[in-house]
């Protein structure tokens, strides 16, 4: 398994964005911080939802391109919400977003003993 290539897969797939929720301890912790930016996009425990449309986001609204680059930064990553704090959970799901960190072979152990080192 490679380190995070900054691919921004996770950041960027519209079917994974419609499945992420903030927790309770997620909301709180902006409350306080004091980040209105990020709870303008939180509606009843889903994320992501356009403050002004009401629909999900195709996107992560926090996600930038870093300069000069093909590379995708999470512009909230110090207080990103614990649902991308967990990423990446399984194989399934770095294929289901085709996650550049996959190598062949790669099995959920393996993003078990990943994760496990990279906290």
């Amino acid at each position: 398994m490679k380190a995070c290539t900054q691919c921004g897969r996770c950041c960027t797939n519209e079917s994974f964005m419609m499945r992420l929720g903030a927790s309770d301890a997620d909301v709180a912790r902006w409350n306080r911080e004091g980040r209105r930016d990020i709870l303008a996009w939180v509606s009843r425990g889903d994320v992501w939802i356009d403050p002004v449309s009401g629909e999900t986001a195709a996107t992560c609204p926090f996600v930038r391109k870093v300069p000069g680059s093909d590379r995708l930064a999470c512009g909230i990553y110090d207080t990103r919400p614990e649902t991308c704090r967990e990423y990446p959970s399984h194989v399934a799901h770095m294929e289901f977003v085709a996650c550049e960190m996959l190598d062949a072979g790669d099995t959920d152990d393996d993003v078990t003993r990943f994760m496990a080192t990279s906290a």
